[in-house]
């Protein structure tokens, strides 16, 4: 019997009269290319209040005119449900996004919003291009605007007042002081540095760190004017970074007027090929000779040439795969494919049900397969045997096979308890044992040339 079964069929058509707001244990939310493609808590749309009938909307959505997005519903004990349903309906992917900047998404679940709206159930308005810088800095408190900034002092000051804090500031805020923007104190130097991890930005972006602190007039990180960070092409391509500033304009010359420090850029993800399902389906036949592939959950039940099984030269007979990394509760089995005989069905090994291989523990496995069931007592159903061969990339916490700030976003989204692919041992680069935000710190001052000791890109 070949398993997995097909995805469950397309949504029916949504019925003409709005239906009765979701059951309480259902949430919708935002997901696109600037999630991707995962559901993010920080993205849940909220009840409109100020309608009569059932409509959802997210304000304060910053999108560029590349991202793409949809809207799910995830209900528990349920199938998610895509809005639109289908393939290759995104919205923004016919240049529906017209210039970046900040919008709300209004979303109706019966499909019912009219002419006007996307599909019927989604509608993006009360669009703002994104702000310019106004001709002076703003400022809480109107003030002349501040003079030429004094040589720095060669010593570094003392870290700023308890009562100071400092933010990014820009063409996101709308230059203006935003909470959600607060830098926090990097711990791992002995000198006096911030940091906000996870900024998203765009070419077009321009930014400055601002000190506020009770009683004391702002102070602006360069001071003067025509001097944003971004004004002159510094920001090459939208992505995600991480902001180093010392208010000191010790950084050296790498910094950008010896203050800011911007790097670990990750270029925006596209949307996958198809909308992710939780529901393995058959596996895709390539044309060609007879093939083993390792097939399981982190495939999605689908074939792929990255995890192709050679033919092992140590024994006749047997094929293998090396330095697979797996988690915890992955589960897979070989299929044998052949595009190249009529008729020619995925062969399954081990064959049946309810038979996957189940793994015990994160780590790196090699694999061994005897397609004809003569393995021995201490092979799976005598076909699969796997072993594990300690093999570890210091830092690839998603493990794609390379470290990048990829890595570090499922540091962040596993700590905030969000899926992600995930392997801790990976990830605990300073090797205490834990993995804590100290550990995608670490691996964000890697990417940056920053060099705390750990063997972070390097196999273990």
């Amino acid at each position: 019997e070949v398993e997995p079964t097909e995805p469950a069929e397309e949504p029916t058509t949504p019925a003409e009269e709005p239906t009765e707001p979701a059951a309480e244990g259902a949430k919708y939310y935002v997901i696109g290319t600037f999630t991707e493609w995962a559901v993010d808590e920080a993205y849940e749309l909220t009840k409109n209040e100020e309608v009569e009938y059932t409509e959802y909307l997210f304000e304060g959505l910053r999108l560029t005119t590349t991202d793409e997005f949809k809207v799910i519903k995830v209900e528990e004990g349920a199938d998610n449900v895509w809005y639109p349903d289908g393939t290759n309906n995104n919205y923004g992917q016919n240049g529906e996004i017209t210039a970046d900047g900040t919008y709300t998404v209004y979303f109706t679940p019966d499909y019912d919003g009219g002419d006007d709206w996307f599909y019927g159930c989604i509608y993006v308005g009360a669009e703002s291009e994104e702000p310019t810088e106004p001709a002076e800095e703003p400022t809480e408190e109107p003030t002349e605007p501040a003079e030429e900034p004094t040589t720095p002092a060669e010593e570094p000051t003392e870290p700023a007042a308890e009562g100071a804090k400092y933010y990014v500031i820009g063409t996101f805020t709308e230059w203006a002081v935003d909470e959600a923007y607060e830098l926090t104190k990097n711990e791992e130097v002995e000198y006096t540095e911030y940091l906000f991890e996870g900024l998203r930005l765009t070419t077009t972006d321009e930014f400055k760190v601002i000190k506020v602190e009770e009683g004391a007039d702002n102070v602006w990180y360069p001071d003067g004017t025509n001097n944003n960070y971004g004004q002159n092409g510094e920001i090459t391509a939208d992505g995600t970074y991480t902001v180093y500033f010392t208010p000191d304009y010790d950084g050296g010359d790498d910094w950008f007027y010896g203050c800011i420090y911007v790097g670990a850029e990750s270029e925006e993800p596209t949307e996958p090929a198809e909308e992710p399902t939780e529901e393995p389906t058959e596996p895709v036949v390539t044309p060609g000779a007879s093939t083993f592939y390792l097939v399981g959950t982190f495939t999605e039940w689908q074939t792929d040439d990255a995890y192709i099984l050679t033919a092992n030269a140590e024994a006749e007979g047997e094929y293998m795969i090396a330095g697979v990394e797996l988690k915890a509760g992955d589960e897979f089995k070989v299929v044998e494919t052949n595009g190249s005989i009529f008729g020619f069905e995925p062969v399954w090994y081990p064959d049946g049900t309810d038979n996957n291989y189940e793994v015990a523990a994160d780590g790196v496995y090699d694999v061994y397969f005897r397609p004809n069931y003569d393995g021995g007592d201490d092979w799976y159903y005598n076909v699969i045997y796997v072993a594990d061969s300690s093999i570890i990339l210091c830092g690839d916490a998603d493990g794609d096979g390379e470290v990048t700030i990829l890595d570090v976003t499922a540091i962040q989204r596993w700590l905030a308890g969000l899926p992600t692919d995930f392997n801790g041992a990976a990830a605990d680069v300073d090797g205490d044992g834990d993995v804590t935000i100290l550990d995608a710190t670490y691996i964000q001052r890697w990417l940056v040339a920053f060099d705390d000791g750990y063997p972070i890109g390097e196999y273990l």
